[in-house]
């Protein structure tokens, strides 16, 4: 089968490691389609890096524009669209996937050069990050934008004997995060005791 195409979204102008990288859209994106949450993949030279999108921003080449904006006008929106206003993207490289798909995932511990493109994440990106269901790997829920299923490892998740901890702020899921976990360990029959506290 085909690897699955990506759809281009926009090139990396500037940022860091730290503060995450900005990339400014395609014309042809609307900013209302990007979404804080959603994955990414930035085509590097040597890498690729999967990101997660972490702020939506409108720019303008000229303040001027901005001054004395278009009063309702659906022509010159079009004209301004992508030239002298845009959008765009701030991106946090979550993993390094190295070019040879053998070699496994990596943190990031640099960035992409310039102009790198950024693609949506399709679904091969993601069974490469999170795996494919199968008797080790247990599908936790998808993604809000994307019906693509996201798996955790449950053997590397049990093989430490102290346990495994589900923190966050009330209301977020934890506990039926919690469920899901124990009833794939079940499942899998990876661990050889649950205890709970």
């Amino acid at each position: 089968m085909p690897p699955l195409t990506r759809t281009r979204l926009g090139v990396v102008t500037s940022g860091s490691l730290v503060e995450g990288l900005c990339a400014r859209l395609e014309g042809r994106e609307s900013v209302e389609d990007m979404r804080v949450g959603k994955f990414v993949v930035i085509q590097g030279q040597k890498n690729e890096f999967f990101s997660m999108i972490t702020d939506v921003v409108l720019e303008a080449t000229n303040q001027k524009v901005l001054v004395d904006p278009p009063n309702g006008d659906a022509f010159i929106h079009e004209v301004l669209a992508g030239t002298s206003t845009y959008g765009s993207i701030t991106l946090k490289p979550m993993l390094m996937l190295p070019s040879d798909v053998n070699e496994g995932l990596l943190p990031p511990k640099t960035i992409p050069r310039h102009f790198s493109q950024v693609l949506e994440a399709n679904e091969d990106d993601f069974q490469r990050v999170f795996g494919q269901e199968d008797n080790r790997h247990f599908e936790i829920g998808r993604p809000l934008d994307m019906d693509v299923p996201v798996c955790i490892d449950l053997e590397r998740l049990v093989e430490r004997s102290n346990g495994v901890f589900v923190f966050g702020k009330s209301g977020t899921g934890k506990s039926f995060l919690t469920r899901l976990l124990i009833c794939g360990t079940i499942k899998s029959r990876v661990a050889a005791n649950l205890i709970f506290d």
